[in-house]
């Protein structure tokens, strides 16, 4: 026997979900789930070039300032 909210649900013309709805969500959510991990690998790639780069200048910043020191 259909309860109260299913009769509802049908004079309204609501209808719940489908299983395969649910199942097409999910493989959405799959999908997505692994953009994202692609993208954060991406990110930790690019953030150690930029660490690599900052150190360079760093280095390159030092040997300015030895270069252009006064000599005695």
């Amino acid at each position: 026997m259909p309860s109260n909210n299913s009769k509802y649900a049908e004079e309204k013309g609501i209808v719940p979900n489908a299983p395969t709805e649910s199942k097409n969500l999910a493989l959405k959510v799959k999908e997505l789930e692994n953009k994202l991990k692609e993208k954060d690998k991406e990110i930790k790639k690019l953030t150690s070039v930029v660490e690599d780069e900052r150190r360079k200048v760093e280095i390159l910043k030092n040997s300015l300032h030895i270069f252009m020191e006064p000599e005695e």
